[in-house]
């Protein structure tokens, strides 16, 4: 009897040793997981953070290379009718010319509407301005070095009746900030046009960039 009482005793004693100690158990296993998912919660919001600095990071860097250099041919394709015959300035930009001075070279196209063939030298009249001051000292833009051949040159060819010819207009610029302003006329000025360039910002370009017919 007293052998079966000292063993539901120690029975009991190892019951409630068990019970004091199960919520300590318990306890450290609840730690234990709550450490896993502090980890696994963690690890991600560190990723998104970095996803999220590398996104930026790439968008200001896009952001410099667009604004970097500036160096570009500005399209503008807008036409205007002198006399019944068409003229488009097709582009403009910003060049170094022989003498090493900074150039507003406007690539232009001639659409001739006449019988015969003719050049846009006698029927295109223009006038460049910068503020007051006017741009009148034309650039020498080499673009052959072999046979040391200029964009001017392009004003004097020959366009046949309903053909389009492209020629180029080169002036040294006297600021590089301000807009320069065009007049255009016709040879008794009654079609006559204003409009400006703006320039500022702008860097030179090579004469490589531009579409120079052979």
């Amino acid at each position: 009897m007293k052998k079966n009482r000292k063993m539901i005793k120690s029975t009991l004693a190892m019951m409630l040793v068990f019970a004091l100690f199960l919520p300590l158990l318990v306890g450290c296993g609840g730690d234990k997981k709550g450490g896993k998912d502090s980890e696994s919660t963690a690890a991600p919001t560190e990723n998104m953070a970095s996803e999220s600095q590398a996104e930026t990071g790439d968008k200001e860097q896009k952001e410099k290379e667009s604004d970097a250099g500036g160096a570009k041919v500005v399209a503008v394709n807008k036409k205007y009718t002198l006399e019944g015959n068409d003229f488009e300035l097709v582009s403009y930009c910003l060049m170094k010319d022989y003498d090493g001075d900074t150039d507003i070279v406007m690539t232009w196209n001639f659409t001739n509407n006449e019988e015969e063939a003719q050049t846009s030298l006698f029927l295109f009249f223009y006038d460049f301005m910068q503020g007051e001051d006017l741009v009148d000292d034309p650039g020498n833009i080499i673009y052959d070095g072999k046979d040391g051949r200029t964009l001017t040159e392009f004003e004097f060819n020959t366009v046949e009746p309903g053909k389009t010819g492209t020629f180029f207009l080169c002036y040294k610029i006297k600021d590089e900030k301000k807009p320069v302003k065009a007049i255009i006329s016709s040879l008794t000025d009654k079609d006559r046009f204003e409009f400006e360039m703006p320039i500022e910002g702008l860097k030179p370009v090579t004469v490589d960039a531009l579409d120079i017919p052979e």
